[in-house]
């Protein structure tokens, strides 16, 4: 703890360690929902995809599906970037608030997520187990890209291939 600080009561301290917890909580609750929400927007939109091929390949005079399926698939594209987004944005909030709670009240005894941004960014971390000094450092190739990008990217995928089914039909 910063020394310049004033004394921390144990109530202080106890408060800290309850809210640090529901952060923590919060931050890894979210963490889950955006593979949830991913995996149920990847079915929905490979859904579409399937059904607006089997429209495209077919002889039926189904036109007006041939421009509605891409229609909605671009909707569920949008919806699905604002529920990844807004799920990462919370997830960052909670991890933040942890981490400024962690780094604030209890920084003595606890170093978890100040650690993991500074083995995020690349430094190195040392751990210390069984009395020996462990360290360890996010390779460059792990560091490379980030999970949410990744996310943006496989939606802008769907993206384009609704936009490119739009325009064949």
């Amino acid at each position: 703890m910063d020394s310049s600080s004033k004394e921390i009561s144990p109530y202080e301290i106890e408060n800290a360690r309850l809210g640090y917890q529901v952060a923590s909580d919060l931050a890894s609750f979210y963490g889950g929902a955006i593979w949830s929400m991913f995996n149920a927007m990847l079915v929905a939109n490979s859904i579409v995809v399937a059904g607006t091929t089997f429209v495209l390949s077919s002889n039926s005079p189904l036109l007006l599906l041939k421009i509605i399926l891409p229609i909605i698939g671009l909707l569920l594209c949008f919806t699905w970037f604002l529920l990844v987004k807004r799920a990462h944005e919370y997830s960052a909030y909670y991890t933040l608030s942890a981490r400024e709670i962690e780094e604030h009240y209890l920084s003595d005894t606890v170093q978890t997520l100040s650690r993991g941004g500074a083995f995020g960014s690349g430094k190195t971390v040392t751990f210390k187990l069984g009395g020996t000094e462990e360290k360890r450092q996010m390779s460059l190739w792990a560091r490379l890209i980030r999970n949410e990008v990744v996310s943006y990217l496989i939606i802008l995928m769907f993206v384009a291939v609704y936009v490119g089914i739009f325009f064949q039909s």
